[in-house]
C-alpha cells in the first residue's frame, strides 16, 4: 500500500481569510485577530484533510510505492521534482515491473530480495500537488473553523472530543479515501 507524506507546508489555503471573515460576520478592516483566523483555517483544513485522507491545499508531497503495486499519483499531481529508492527514474517502470514478475515466477533471475511481501523493495516519488477544492469541502473547512473560533474552549469537561461532527461528515464523506483509494 502507498504511503503518502506532506514534505512543504501548504503553499496557499484552500479558504480565504476574506471569506472566512464573512461567514463569521467579521469586518474586513477588522484585523486585530487576523492571525488567530489563519490559524484556525489551518486547522479546520488539517482536520478535513485528516478525515478525508488526502490533501486540499497546493503543496509538495512524497509517496512511497512498492514494487508490487501500480504507480498512479493522486488527481492533482504535477511536476515530478525526485524519484529515488529501488529505482531512480520513472523510465525504469516497465523493466521494474517484467522483472518483479519474473522475480515471483522464480525464473532465473538473480534473487537479491527474500519474497517477504513485508519487506518489499520500494520506490519514491517526490512531486508538486496543485489543489482543487470543491465547493462543500471549502463549506465544511468554513464550518469547521468558525466552529474552533466561537467555541474556544472544550465544551465537554474532563475530555477532548476528537470526532467531527455528522454535520462536517456530511460534506466531507464524499471526499473521503478509505483504504489505498483504489
Amino acid at each position: 500500500m502507498s504511503i503518502t507524506k506532506f514534505i512543504t507546508k501548504p503553499t496557499t489555503e484552500p479558504v480565504s481569510i476574506e471569506l472566512f471573515k464573512a461567514h463569521i460576520r467579521i469586518g474586513a478592516d477588522e484585523t486585530s485577530e487576523d492571525t488567530l483566523l489563519q490559524h484556525y483555517l489551518s486547522t479546520a483544513r488539517a482536520k478535513a484533510e485528516k478525515y478525508c485522507n488526502q490533501p486540499f491545499a497546493s503543496r509538495v508531497l512524497e509517496t512511497t510505492f512498492s514494487v508490487t503495486e501500480p504507480y498512479v499519483l493522486p488527481p492533482g499531481a504535477g511536476e515530478i521534482l525526485s524519484v529515488s529508492g529501488f529505482i531512480n527514474d520513472l523510465s525504469q517502470l516497465p523493466t521494474l515491473g517484467q522483472y518483479w514478475n519474473e522475480y515471483v515466477k522464480g525464473i532465473s533471475v538473480s534473487r537479491e530480495y527474500p519474497i517477504c511481501y513485508d519487506n518489499l523493495p520500494t520506490y519514491t516519488v517526490r512531486y508538486t500537488f496543485e489543489a482543487d477544492v470543491e465547493a462543500d469541502v471549502i463549506q465544511a473547512i468554513l464550518k469547521i473553523a468558525a466552529d474552533l473560533y466561537e467555541n474556544r474552549e472544550n465544551s465537554t469537561t474532563g475530555a477532548s472530543n476528537k470526532a467531527l461532527g455528522i454535520n462536517y461528515q456530511v460534506l466531507l464523506n464524499p471526499y473521503r479515501v478509505i483504504g489505498d483509494g483504489s
